[in-house]
C-alpha cells in the first residue's frame, strides 16, 4: 500500500512553484491535487493508517495550502486592480472568499492529520495492542475509557491523553447526534427496521464524508436531522448528503449554511412537496430536485458576490412570491445576484425583489399611471396564456420604454411604480436586463453540467 500512496503522491508534483503559475495551470494544478489528495486518503484509511503513508498524505496537503494560498494571493491582487471591470473585481471577491473558506477546511483536516501523526510516533500502535479495552472505545468509549486510562499514565504523555479525552468526546456528541437523528426518523413515521437501516447507513456515510470533505461528523449527522425534519425521507436524505457536501466545498460556504438555503429555497419553490402540499416521499425526485437546486445556487453564489447565507436571507423574503408569480429558482437567484452586484444583499434585495414582483401583478394607481406615461401597461408584461414573462423579458420591455429619459424621470417612474422598498431593485434590473437574461442562461446550464461535481 506504500507504494501505491507514492503513486498517487507521484501524480501531484510537491516541488512546483504555484505562485509562478497562470491562473488557468493553477485552478487546473488545485483540481489535480484535490483529486489525488482524495484517492490518497482512501487509500491510507484501507491501509490501516501507516506514518509513512499519513507522512505521505500530509505531503499533499501541504502543496495544497500552498495552491489556495497562491489562489488567494491572485484574487487579492484582482480585487485591488482598479482597471479591472466592476464585474470582474467583484468576481475576484468571491474566489476570495471562497478560497478563504477552502483553506480554512484544509487547515482543520491538516490538524486532525497531524494529531494522528504524533500519536503514531508515540507508541500509539502499542498501546493499542496491550489494551483490550481500547478496540471497544468507537462503539462504547464511556464504558471502556476506564480500561485504558491505567495504561495512560504508562504509555502516553499529557498531551496524547489530551488528544484522546478530544476524540472521545467528539465520538460521544456524533454518537449522540445521530441518536437523535434515530428517533426523529423513527417519529416521521417510517418502521423500525427502515430507521436502523438508515441510521447504518447514515453513521457510516457521515464518518466516510467527513474525512472526503472535511465536514465533522457532527456537522453531517446535524444535517441529516436537518433534512429529515423538513420531510426528506431517510432514503431521500441518504440520497442527497453528498451533493450538498460538494456544494459547500464548491462554493467555499458554511456545510449548515448550504443545507438550510436549499432546503428553504426548495420549500419556498414548491420543489419539496407535491401537488397536494405533501412532501415527496419519492427519494429519486427528492435526489434530482436538490441536485439542481444546489447547482442552481451554487452557481448563482460563485458567478455574483452574493453567497449561500445571503442567497438564503433574501430568498426567505422573496422565495415564495417569486414562485408564486410563476418565476423559476434560477431566475429568482439570478435577480439576488445582479442586485448583489450592485450593492443591493440579503434583506434588502429580497424585500426589494418581493416588492417589484407585487407591483407588476398589482400596480398600485400611480405605478398605472408612470407605465402608461411610457405606453405601458401590466399586459405587456403577460404572456398569451395570461402569466407573467420572464424577468428579464419584463426588465427589458421597461428599459426599452425608458431610453432617453433622465435620470431624475427614470428615478420618478421607478418610485411610482415601485415605491420606495422596491425602487432602487427595480431600477438595478431594468438597467441590467441583459445581463439578467445571461446569468439565467448559466444557472439553468450548471444543473446539466453539474456545476457542483466540477
Amino acid at each position: 500500500m506504500t507504494q501505491s500512496l507514492g503513486h498517487l503522491a507521484a501524480t501531484v508534483s510537491l516541488d512546483s512553484n504555484p505562485f509562478k503559475a497562470a491562473n488557468g495551470v493553477l485552478k487546473a494544478q488545485i483540481k489535480s491535487t484535490a483529486n489525488a489528495l482524495r484517492a490518497q486518503e482512501a487509500a491510507l484509511k484501507a491501509s490501516g493508517g501507516s506514518i509513512n503513508n499519513m507522512r505521505a498524505a500530509y505531503a499533499t496537503m501541504s502543496q495544497q495550502m500552498r495552491n489556495y494560498n497562491a489562489q488567494l494571493q491572485n484574487a487579492k491582487k484582482a480585487m485591488d486592480d482598479t482597471t479591472r471591470s466592476k464585474q470582474s473585481r467583484a468576481k475576484a471577491a468571491t474566489q476570495y472568499n471562497k478560497t478563504s473558506a477552502q483553506i480554512e477546511q484544509l487547515r482543520g483536516r491538516m490538524q486532525a492529520l497531524n494529531r494522528d501523526i504524533e500519536l503514531q510516533s508515540n507508541k500509539w500502535t502499542q498501546l493499542a495492542n496491550r489494551t483490550q479495552h481500547f478496540g471497544n472505545v468507537a462503539t462504547n468509549v464511556g464504558s471502556k475509557i476506564s480500561g485504558v486510562g491505567r495504561g495512560m499514565s504508562t504509555y502516553l504523555t499529557a498531551p496524547i491523553a489530551a488528544g484522546l479525552t478530544y476524540s472521545a468526546k467528539k465520538l460521544i456528541d456524533f454518537q449522540d447526534q445521530m441518536t437523535k437523528v434515530k428517533n426523529v426518523i423513527r417519529t416521521s413515521g417510517e418502521s423500525a427496521a427502515e430507521t436502523n437501516a438508515a441510521y447504518k447507513t447514515m453513521t457510516a456515510d457521515a464518518r466516510k464524508y467527513s474525512d472526503e470533505y472535511g465536514v465533522s461528523q457532527q456537522k453531517i449527522a446535524a444535517g441529516y436531522q436537518d433534512l429529515v425534519k423538513r420531510g426528506y425521507t431517510s432514503k431521500a436524505a441518504i440520497g442527497v448528503m453528498r451533493n450538498e457536501l460538494k456544494a459547500s466545498v464548491a462554493t467555499g460556504d458554511d456545510f449548515n449554511d448550504v443545507i438550510k438555503v436549499a432546503s428553504q429555497a426548495m420549500e419556498s419553490f414548491g420543489l419539496a412537496t407535491d401537488k397536494a402540499g405533501r412532501p415527496i416521499k419519492n427519494a429519486a425526485v427528492m435526489q434530482r430536485r436538490s441536485t439542481k437546486t444546489l447547482n442552481e445556487l451554487a452557481y448563482a453564489a460563485d458567478a455574483t458576490s452574493t453567497d449561500f447565507q445571503s442567497l438564503g436571507v433574501g430568498m426567505s423574503y422573496v422565495g415564495s412570491t417569486a414562485h408564486q408569480a410563476g418565476f423559476s429558482l434560477s431566475e429568482t437567484a439570478s435577480a439576488m445576484g445582479i442586485l448583489s452586484n450592485n450593492g443591493l444583499e440579503a434583506d434588502k434585495a429580497g424585500t426589494g425583489l418581493r416588492k417589484v414582483i407585487n407591483s407588476l401583478i398589482t400596480p398600485t394607481a400611480n405605478g398605472q399611471k408612470a407605465l402608461a406615461s411610457i405606453n405601458l401597461s401590466t399586459k405587456d408584461f403577460l404572456t398569451k396564456s395570461g402569466k407573467l414573462k420572464s424577468m428579464s423579458s419584463i426588465f427589458k420591455t421597461l428599459n426599452d420604454h425608458m431610453k432617453g429619459l433622465s435620470g431624475h424621470q427614470k428615478n420618478d417612474i421607478f418610485h411610482a411604480l415601485f415605491g420606495t422598498t422596491g425602487q432602487q431593485a427595480g431600477a438595478i434590473l431594468t438597467e441590467n436586463a441583459n445581463r439578467l437574461r445571461e446569468l439565467n442562461k448559466e444557472v439553468q446550464n450548471s444543473a446539466k453540467r453539474d456545476y457542483i461535481g466540477d
